[in-house]
């Protein structure tokens, strides 16, 4: 929903959460059809576009961070969703819901471990009460280490810039940009470079996680402590964008099942982010009540001369921060619904009022 919103994807044109769920017309029916603008049909346009490698990429990206050992298949998501059903569930409705018939359930569908107690089949009550045990041996995350290494450390980062083809890379970049080369000339050294120190990065991560867990193993065989083990990790990006998916993040630590006045905010927050706000973003959530995200820790920097003020890092010139502006907000219709300032939390309703209250903001952060 978030998506569509932000690419202003409805035939009816809602321009924000609370138009799509009170401008439609409920009177005497209760459901009311609400279809995509025909252009986003007629060019085949997906809301979320993603290939298989970059969606393995964030899921094997995903199964780290959680801690896990074994990266999993995501297919066995599905597997164990089956085996669920499979306990609650017809088999004639199980296999509707899945999509096969019952000899494709019982050729793939079957864990290589029983989840079910056999004791007890066998002895009842003498077996005595085991499903604490089963509970755990059912859990994909049974052997998860949430202080496992995720990523290569800082000094890990520090011993790249000491080899040759780094320096050299980082030397064209500079060369680059001093000699006054094309923009496509200089994005391509700077993408050789961040691709070199991210392969550098990830095989040290590997290699690094894999030691970790083997000596986290050992000490907690012998009840000893593993803080020594636990590294230092990369210092955050300064740039103001991460603070959106930071704010976003902590928003999420308060999952309240059931708040339909949280689900709309979340909804906004996503727009925001989506439309390239992140300052709008850290805004809402510091504005829910209980928020655990204090903005005046944040250390968003003051708005530079050239700098974005929906909280982007500063840009060389101003001819640049203008073509930014132009492709990341304008084209991508970041003015087409009000929004709140970043700085000051006025209230924006179009291009020409921003216009003016930029130059005025950008007075009040330099005082």
């Amino acid at each position: 929903m978030a998506r569509a919103l932000s690419e202003n994807a409805f035939e009816a044109d809602y321009k924000s959460v609370d138009e799509l769920f009170q401008r439609p017309n409920l009177e005497h029916v209760d459901q009311v059809p609400l279809k995509w603008k025909e252009e986003l049909i007629t060019e085949d346009r997906l809301l979320v576009s993603i290939g298989y490698d970059q969606y393995w990429k964030i899921w094997r990206r995903a199964t780290w961070a959680l801690g896990l050992r074994d990266i999993l298949r995501p297919y066995s998501t599905r597997v164990g969703a089956g085996a669920t059903l499979n306990g609650h569930l017809t088999p004639v409705i199980r296999n509707w819901i899945l999509g096969h018939n019952g000899d494709i359930f019982r050729k793939y569908y079957q864990p290589d471990f029983s989840s079910e107690d056999l004791m007890k089949f066998a002895f009842g009550q003498s077996a005595g009460d085991n499903e604490a045990i089963f509970q755990l041996q059912r859990n994909v995350s049974g052997r998860r280490d949430e202080f496992a290494l995720v990523d290569a450390t800082l000094e890990d980062y520090k011993s790249f810039e000491e080899r040759l083809d780094v320096a050299q890379l980082r030397a064209s970049v500079q060369d680059a940009v001093q000699s006054g080369a094309s923009k496509r000339e200089v994005k391509r050294v700077r993408s050789a470079l961040y691709s070199r120190v991210s392969k550098l990065a990830g095989m040290k991560a590997i290699r690094r996680r894999a030691e970790y867990e083997q000596e986290s193993d050992r000490l907690r065989a012998r009840g000893l402590d593993i803080t020594a083990l636990r590294p230092i990790p990369p210092a955050p990006s300064p740039a103001t964008s991460s603070l959106g998916a930071k704010a976003i993040g902590m928003f999420l630590k308060r999952v309240e099942p059931g708040d339909i006045h949280r689900s709309a905010c979340f909804i906004t927050i996503l727009i925001a982010y989506l439309r390239y706000r992140p300052s709008s973003v850290a805004v809402l959530v510091a504005r829910e009540p209980g928020s655990l995200l204090d903005l005046g820790t944040q250390g968003i920097a003051p708005i530079r001369i050239s700098q974005c003020l929906l909280g982007y890092p500063s840009f060389s010139n101003p001819r640049n921060l203008i073509r930014h502006f132009t492709s990341c907000h304008f084209k991508k219709g970041t003015f087409d619904a009000p929004f709140e300032c970043p700085e000051c939390l006025w209230l924006g309703r179009s291009r020409v009022e921003w216009a003016l209250h930029v130059p005025n903001a950008r007075s009040i952060i330099r005082t």
